[in-house]
């Protein structure tokens, strides 16, 4: 046997492999594609030095090959959690996974070698022709795998420590190829019977059933979380809105009393005038405008409920010291719902304020700019200052008040999906910005 034939039989039951990783979890590549390229080479120079060394040594040592194995996984682990964002749970389950398809791959062949030679005889260009042919059989029902049970799950659970978990399992196959299976098929002394060549098949089929078993296990445990978290998002988010309608009711009430109260004055001002008392009047007058001087109600657009909850929290702002630039077109009437146009403004100035409110060596801004090109396109972005570090998790921003996902963030990006639009959140140089994009109904 030369070494071509083995560096193109490692070459062939690794590559494609992590090629195949790679390409199902390109989204969780965290270094730059030439990186990862130049790693990869690396690795397979590796694997087939290890391929070169340990194959000669099968026959003598027992412990060559799981030594050799081992030593690939360790490897293997290593440059995984280099490359990617995947929790050390999901990096355990797809190392040992992909050991897990070179093994079935090896014991499919194995059923194939029915005389008693060395391992190093048996790799030759028949071999090597076989070895392609389950290769390419094994490797697709893998992608199909991956592509469609384990990467969409592994990005929606990377956070749940039920991996450290089920990457038990093919740990476990992995230590009953070797020590129950791998002596036995792999012995040089040992001979297939017609009714044992079925064994490999039964082997592969059975590992990949239990691993499309544990994920569709996952798939339900995932959304079962998944709803447990919407509910209680929309828990909060229902006491939150409930919090601000309270607010912005007490502030319209505040308004009308402050109606009633003109008419009130203008009878009272009559009176003094009928009774001659010009003094009077003017000191009325004077309280009358000192007591609207506290509640400035000019008007920022004509749409009444977006006007009145941007007064009451530019009012909310400008009472706690920060300098809020507003600049605001909108039509009277519009394509969204005016609870969702209230709460979808309301959460992103409560969010910007309370941000503000937390400086303390800066000054504190809000700028917010509403655009309208019609009654169906809204446009908005809100930036605040902000001190300190922005907390994130999986690429979400985590609340600054407990550990956590921002209600207020989720409402928002709730309203934008209603919507058909969508939110992009960025922060840099100690701004905070988010833009919203919304599509209403014509």
């Amino acid at each position: 046997m030369t070494n071509w034939i083995i560096i193109a039989t490692a070459i062939i039951k690794s590559l494609p492999v992590i090629l195949i990783f790679l390409y199902c979890f390109r989204d969780t590549i965290k270094i730059k594609m030439n990186y990862v390229l130049s790693i990869l080479a690396v690795l397979e120079l590796f694997l087939v030095a290890n391929t070169i060394y340990t194959v000669p040594r099968i026959d003598g040592n027992s412990w060559a090959r799981l030594t050799s194995v081992i030593l690939s996984i360790v490897v293997q682990c290593i440059l995984i959690h280099i490359w990617t964002t995947l929790s050390l749970g999901q990096n355990l389950y797809i190392t040992f996974l992909m050991y897990n398809i070179i093994d079935d791959i090896d014991l499919l062949l194995q059923s194939n070698m029915t005389t008693v030679v060395p391992i190093a005889e048996k790799i030759n260009g028949t071999y090597l022709l076989k070895l392609t042919l389950y290769t390419i059989i094994v490797q697709a029902v893998l992608f199909v795998f991956m592509k469609h049970y384990l990467q969409p799950l592994a990005s929606q659970t990377k956070d749940l420590s039920i991996w450290n978990a089920v990457c038990v399992i093919p740990i476990v196959l992995f230590v009953i190829f070797r020590f129950a299976i791998y002596p036995n098929y792999f012995n040089q002394g040992f001979v297939w019977s017609d009714l044992m060549i079925i064994m490999p098949v039964v082997w592969t089929v059975g590992t990949f059933a239990i691993q499309f078993f544990v994920m569709n296990g996952l798939i339900t445990l995932s959304e079962n979380i998944r709803l447990e978290k919407e509910l209680t998002t929309m828990r909060a988010l229902t006491e939150a809105q409930r919090k601000q309608y309270i607010d912005l009711k007490d502030y319209i009430q505040s308004n009308r009393r402050l109606r009633h109260d003109f008419r009130q004055s203008l009878l009272v001002i009559r009176q003094y005038a009928r009774e001659g008392k010009c003094e009077s009047i003017l000191q009325h007058i004077q309280a009358y405008t000192d007591e609207m001087d506290s509640h400035n109600l000019e008007q920022i657009c004509e749409n009444v409920a977006l006007n009145t909850i941007l007064q009451y929290y530019k009012e909310k702002a400008e009472n706690n010291g920060i300098t809020f630039h507003l600049q605001v077109q909108a039509f009277k009437e519009t394509g969204f719902s005016e609870m969702d146009l209230c709460v979808l403004v309301g959460n992103l100035l409560e969010n910007a304020i309370e941000a503000c409110l937390r400086q303390i060596e800066t000054d504190r801004y809000i700028k917010l700019k509403i655009e309208m090109k019609s009654p169906c396109i809204l446009s908005m972005m809100i930036s605040n200052s902000y001190e300190g570090s922005i907390r994130q998790k999986s690429e979400r921003y985590l609340s600054s008040k407990r550990e956590d996902f921002g209600i207020g963030i989720a409402s928002v990006q709730h309203i934008t999906e209603k919507y058909d639009g969508f939110t992009k959140i960025s922060h840099e140089n100690q701004w905070f910005t988010v833009y919203v994009l919304l599509n209403g109904r014509k």
